[in-house]
């Protein structure tokens, strides 16, 4: 286990760990603030409007695993239930919360796949992660299509329009880059039933998802990795499976009927979490609390939010929104109150609803800690070596049927 693991199994063990970072983190943010005046904010704080944002945020992780289950079920293979998404969805979250890393979506991809394997459905975790990771760049297409809209007229900075205009050009590039790879994909396997491909002199047929009566199955390679004599054919073996399996996961970009859902579906979730952002404004009594100052602070708080510094990004988040308001006239004390009580909610939200789910699909936060800490190689491996044989016996019949 390497050092990362070992502080990453550490935090998660002592639970007096997180309270003593977190007492640290607002030391330090309110080290130069008036205490008064922070206190004040608190005091005066309309509960009416941060209830209803709080439910509004609930809503909001339900839309989100929406969103996971219209890439997932564009796979065509199975069809992920309403309440597995959520679940997963919300137990992710969690671990975005409570862990230093974005480990949070390997967790996702992993609780998605136990619910999956309950009801007969056995697919890798590497190529639910895959889905995860689409439903992310559709998040990230949304967002910088709807920010672009809703900063027509408002005196943004430089580097948020900026941002935006890179952001755009890099994920319509990864966009337009599957699309090809999808197309390329199907091509292949409707003209060769199945993708082949030679390792150390071996023909293997590239594992693809089939659907059946007795359930979903993933068809590994008819020649395992470990019985490659060389180290480097052995490696190469894995990472071709994982290439393969990311790609099967990308099948949304064949399908434009499934992709336009679900980009309209993500613009849906992200002006949710526009009016939760304006909500908490009104309830800390922000003074020029409005969708264009709210906007503002979601794009800076999201973007600063894709470098994991710290867990669920506290202090980076608080930062980013005291900048983003103060272009706006806000005073430091007010906009970090704002920000503090914005993420605290959502934090009590999103961990309390990921304790629930973790009691409801009978998990444990180690056992998740565990596996969103390994690799996603080994991950594959204990995949293989608890549904191999039974993948390849079900499959048997029908091991020469094309893809879906």
């Amino acid at each position: 286990m390497s050092f990362w693991s070992r502080a990453v199994s550490f935090w998660n063990r002592h639970w007096w760990t997180k309270v003593l970072f977190l007492a640290v983190l607002l030391a330090v943010l309110v080290w130069k603030a008036d205490p008064a005046a922070l206190a004040d904010s608190f005091l005066h704080v309309d509960v009416r409007w941060l209830l209803a944002a709080a439910a509004l945020d609930l809503f909001a992780i339900f839309l989100k695993g929406i969103n996971l289950k219209i890439i997932f079920d564009a796979l065509g293979a199975a069809r992920a239930r309403v309440m597995e998404a959520f679940s997963a969805t919300s137990i992710g979250l969690m671990v975005n919360w409570l862990v230093p890393a974005r480990l949070g979506e390997v967790a996702r991809a992993y609780a998605l796949q136990v619910s999956l394997r309950r009801r007969g459905v056995f697919m890798p975790v590497t190529t639910i992660f895959g889905t995860v990771l689409g439903e992310r760049l559709f998040a990230v297409a949304a967002i910088v299509a709807l920010g672009a809209l809703l900063l027509i007229g408002v005196s943004a900075p430089v580097w948020a329009r900026t941002t935006l205009i890179v952001g755009g050009i890099v994920v319509g590039a990864l966009i337009v880059a599957l699309v090809l790879y999808e197309r390329w994909r199907k091509k292949s396997v409707a003209e060769r039933q199945h993708v082949e491909f030679t390792v150390a002199g071996h023909r293997l047929r590239i594992p693809t998802l089939h659907a059946h009566s007795r359930g979903t199955h993933w068809h590994v390679p008819l020649l395992h990795a470990s019985s490659l004599p060389r180290l480097r054919d052995r490696l190469r073996m894995q990472a071709l499976s994982h290439l393969v399996a990311l790609g099967e996961s990308q099948r949304i970009m064949g399908k434009p009927g499934a992709a336009v859902l679900e980009f309209a579906a993500q613009i849906v979730t992200w002006i949710v979490q526009l009016v939760i952002y304006y909500m908490v404004m009104r309830a800390f009594h922000v003074s020029p609390a409005s969708l264009g100052a709210a906007a503002v602070v979601m794009i800076a708080t999201n973007i600063i939010g894709l470098v994991p510094i710290t867990p669920g990004n506290w202090g980076t988040f608080q930062a980013a929104a005291v900048g983003a308001l103060a272009l706006f006239g806000v005073g430091g004390e007010e906009a970090l109150a704002y920000a503090i009580g914005l993420q605290g909610m959502q934090t009590v939200v999103g961990v309390g609803l990921g304790f629930v789910f973790l009691s409801v699909s009978h998990l444990s936060l180690q056992e998740v800690e565990r596996a969103s800490l390994a690799s996603e190689q080994e991950m594959e491996r204990s995949q293989w070596r608890d549904d191999g044989q039974r993948g390849e016996a079900a499959g048997a019949d029908d091991a020469g049927e094309p893809a879906d």
